[in-house]
């Protein structure tokens, strides 16, 4: 963890009211719960998963991701929402990547049929 990434566990630590779990003992040391540690950790890999999102040809769907750490599908809409569906087995997002409808495989094959989280 490099100084800017120390800098931003603080401040997202701070932002929820979270200072009592964060002790910065100096610049180069942060000491963080097990808990908050954990919490960084996973919010992390998801935006970067985020990041790295694939465009995709739909009236619906606007970009595409998969977590193969998580078997996490991400799903982000054109006006803008993010969906994260957990336990999305791989097969399934590289069928949505191929499939003419997006938005018909999304509602037939992964709306429905596994847990979800809106992200955004």
């Amino acid at each position: 963890m490099d100084i800017l990434d120390l800098i931003d566990v603080f401040a997202y630590c701070l932002s929820f009211g979270l200072e009592d779990e964060v002790l910065l003992e100096s610049k180069d040391n942060l000491v963080l719960s097990d808990d908050i540690f954990n919490i960084f950790v996973n919010t992390k890999e998801l935006l970067d998963s985020y990041l790295q999102m694939n465009s995709v040809e739909s009236s619906n769907v606007n970009e595409i991701n998969y977590d193969s750490k998580r078997n996490d599908l991400l799903v982000k809409f054109k006006g803008g929402s993010v969906y994260r569906y957990f336990n999305v087995p791989e097969q399934k997002y590289e069928k949505m990547l191929n499939v003419e409808s997006k938005g018909r495989y999304l509602n037939a094959e992964i709306k429905g049929v596994f847990d979800y989280q809106k992200i955004f």
